[in-house]
């Protein structure tokens, strides 16, 4: 498996750059498929910077890429699992409850080449606070955590925060990815539909409780998804203690050729 990073979105008709609604949200769409960090979301708009100028924002706001191959190439300090978003993979870290959701135009897996950002491709760090993360109609492919520590689980999703209202994945392909034990990993709780979590040189989805914040067990409900052929745990709770459980509710769920279909799962919580 290769380790060059990309995100192929599919279908969008580039458009306009950034449209405020009446309560102060704001919708940045992506005018760019290059890698770029300059500080701005303007005529010139790269996914980075699209990402980077919503977190800014403390209100919910939307990101929309157009049809394109993206490829990230702006690369951090190797191994290091920092949270500058203008480096290495990309921080959604809005503040004072914004949110953020990333719309894309579709998954379909295109086959093509990317620079090596040796690093994941989304990370929400312990430092988000706000209501909600939404990601849909991407293909995520070729996060690669080779050297980083075992610590920092997730080679192309990583939610870190523990915000109650959680992750929503919904048309989303995650491919390509390698080491960081499994391809998305979360301490809140995932909604899963119409996902592929496939070919990855790690497990596919583990989750994590934690029992010093407020709230009791946490559900995490995936539909109409495939998870197979990984190199690793296909569903895994990676951190289960004290009174607080992660339970999966399965509907209309493949798991097939991966090195292992369930790990921890079993004690804590159920399946159905």
């Amino acid at each position: 498996m290769g380790s060059g990073m990309r995100l192929l979105f599919v279908g969008w008709a580039t458009a306009g750059l950034l449209v405020a609604s009446a309560a102060g949200a704001a919708t940045f769409t992506v005018s760019k498929t290059a890698d770029t960090a300059d500080g701005a979301c303007d005529a010139d708009c790269s996914l980075r910077e699209a990402v980077i100028a919503a977190n800014a924002s403390g209100v919910a706001d939307t990101v929309l890429l157009p049809a394109g191959v993206y490829t990230l190439t702006i690369t951090g300090a190797a191994g290091v699992d920092d949270e500058d978003a203008s480096v290495g993979d990309i921080e959604i870290d809005t503040q004072a409850g914004g949110g953020l959701t990333i719309e894309g135009a579709g998954s379909a897996t295109t086959p093509s080449d990317a620079s090596a950002l040796a690093h994941r491709i989304f990370h929400v760090p312990t430092s988000f606070n706000a209501v909600a993360v939404s990601i849909s109609g991407v293909t995520l492919s070729g996060g690669n955590l080779t050297g980083f520590s075992l610590s920092f689980p997730g080679c192309a999703l990583r939610a870190a925060s523990r915000f109650v209202t959680g992750i929503t994945l919904n048309d989303v392909v995650v491919t390509n990815c390698t080491a960081g034990q499994v391809a998305i990993y979360s301490w809140t709780p995932l909604v899963m539909n119409q996902c592929s979590i496939h070919d990855n040189a790690s497990g596919g989805v583990g989750l994590s409780t934690d029992p010093n914040v407020n709230g009791s067990s946490k559900l995490t409900t995936i539909t109409n998804t495939t998870i197979a052929r990984n190199d690793g745990i296909a569903i895994s709770s990676i951190r289960s203690v004290g009174n607080k459980q992660h339970s999966f509710n399965l509907t209309n769920v493949t798991l097939s050729d991966n090195d292992q279909t369930l790990a921890g799962v079993s004690t804590v919580g159920a399946i159905t």
